[in-house]
């Protein structure tokens, strides 16, 4: 099989969204895959045995890892991304199938956290950085996708696999690194809270110039998804007029879907997907 059309480059988070939502994704991803990469730990990623200058050494890095896929292990692709405490490192592009995990290659993005998390902390130092970047990731492929991210999923739950892959650490974190995705999404990174005006009822925040709003046009009123799919779980039903702060979109298949920001009438802020041709943007 042909290698894949693999050209790693060093992104930043805030390069990252421009990159992600710039590309056509033909082929959808249905969850995305944590992985560390044991060897090298996040030590040995940062020493260099060649004695290359700094600005040369993860480079190399990225063109001995294409060896190790391409050449030792014959495989088509690699995982989609690397990621350490300062950048992410693009493998395999996010829009193509990649190769990191048995069961789940034709159905998943794979991100490798650059790390030995069986001995090196993911709470603290560059291991919390590393971290820290891929929360960032994943909330960014997540909302480009339209995905959930309670479907994020850990190496060593293929059954496939016989791998303790992403490490003991980062396996206990599941569960907070997935509400710490949600987070990000929710208001972090690119969407902070939007102020209430004084007088609001069940109405949403004044948007920002840069954040569309719009109305529930559906009669029946519409059903506040968990992701971008009609299967996604429902949070809520809104009413037929409601207001709602537009704060991303996704294309899933051929349906377009809006993530929105609302407040019912108690006040609690509610976040998630609608389909796009029920709301009226004004």
């Amino acid at each position: 099989m042909a290698w894949s059309d693999v050209k790693p480059q060093p992104l930043r988070i805030d390069q990252l969204r421009a990159h992600i939502f710039d590309m056509e994704f033909k082929w959808r991803p249905s969850f995305m895959v944590i992985h560390n990469t044991a060897a090298p730990s996040l030590a040995q990623w940062h020493r260099d045995p060649a004695k290359l200058p700094p600005e040369k050494r993860r480079p190399q890095r990225m063109q001995n890892l294409i060896g190790w896929y391409r050449d030792e292990q014959g495989w088509p692709s690699g995982p989609h991304a690397f990621v350490d405490d300062e950048f992410v490192w693009t493998f395999t592009p996010f829009n193509q199938k990649g190769t990191h995990s048995p069961s789940w290659n034709g159905t998943a993005l794979g991100i490798e956290l650059v790390g030995d998390y069986d001995k090196e902390d993911d709470d603290l130092g560059p291991g919390l950085s590393v971290k820290k970047n891929a929360i960032a990731l994943f909330a960014i492929l997540h909302e480009r996708l339209g995905l959930d991210p309670n479907t994020i999923r850990l190496h060593r739950e293929d059954p496939k696999t016989t791998h303790a892959c992403p490490g003991k650490d980062l396996a206990q974190d599941k569960a907070a690194f997935i509400a710490s995705v949600l987070e990000y999404m929710g208001h972090g990174g690119e969407h902070p809270d939007i102020p209430l005006p004084s007088d609001t009822t069940p109405i949403v925040p004044v948007p920002s110039p840069k954040t569309p709003e719009g109305v529930v046009s559906a009669p029946a009123g519409l059903t506040l998804r968990a992701a971008a799919g009609q299967s996604s779980a429902q949070l809520a039903l809104l009413s037929k007029g409601q207001r709602l702060a537009v704060i991303g979109e996704a294309m899933n298949g051929a349906t377009k879907w809006f993530r929105v920001w609302l407040r019912d009438a108690g006040g609690t802020a509610h976040r998630g997907w609608v389909a796009a041709r029920y709301v009226d943007l004004i």
